[in-house]
């Protein structure tokens, strides 16, 4: 286990020199991506009632090894598989689709002066049996107030439940 905590220095550097080319998304409900999508954008907008503005694509955060530390001190139920494959299916963006139960707009549609939240999402990652998720979600009121969050989801049948949030990011 302490091995791939030493091999992190190595997949960031991975990710850092991957390509920022844009893959396509999955058919909605292809895989669990969008049904984590509907948790995690639902929790947030019963915070907040301005529009949400969801980059067209994903975005996906960098750790270093203090911060995979970090995450796995205050999530430990969370496998260190499910981490590293966050970072793994992080080195591409997706372009995202809509998300069914969400009000929203993309930014590529967003036109007016409307008082709104930009947010972003990463690509989700998973632990080898889909039991555990975890994903990134940021967001930015105006030019020096935003926040991110890592959550750690689990599936619970065939729902996935938000288990843990830890701030990533604030500004």
């Amino acid at each position: 286990m302490k091995i791939k905590f030493l091999l992190m220095p190595v997949f960031l550097l991975f990710i850092v020199s991957c390509s920022d080319k844009i893959v396509e998304p999955k058919v909605f409900g292809e895989g669990d991506d969008y049904l984590i999508y509907e948790s995690v954008l639902k929790n947030f907008a019963s915070q907040d009632s301005l529009l949400i503005v969801l980059n067209d694509s994903t975005y996906g955060e960098i750790f270093d090894s203090n911060s995979v530390k970090y995450f796995q001190g205050n999530i430990p139920e969370m496998s260190p598989e499910t981490f590293y494959n966050y970072i793994l299916v992080n080195n591409q963006k997706m372009k995202l689709i809509r998300i069914p139960g969400i009000y929203f707009v993309f930014l590529s549609e967003f036109k007016n002066d409307q008082k709104h939240v930009d947010v972003f999402l990463s690509r989700v990652g998973y632990n080898n049996l889909k039991t555990q998720a975890v994903v990134t979600i940021g967001a930015v009121w105006a030019p020096l107030a935003g926040i991110g969050n890592l959550v750690y989801l689990e599936k619970v049948r065939t729902e996935w439940k938000i288990r843990k949030t830890v701030m990533t990011w604030i500004s």
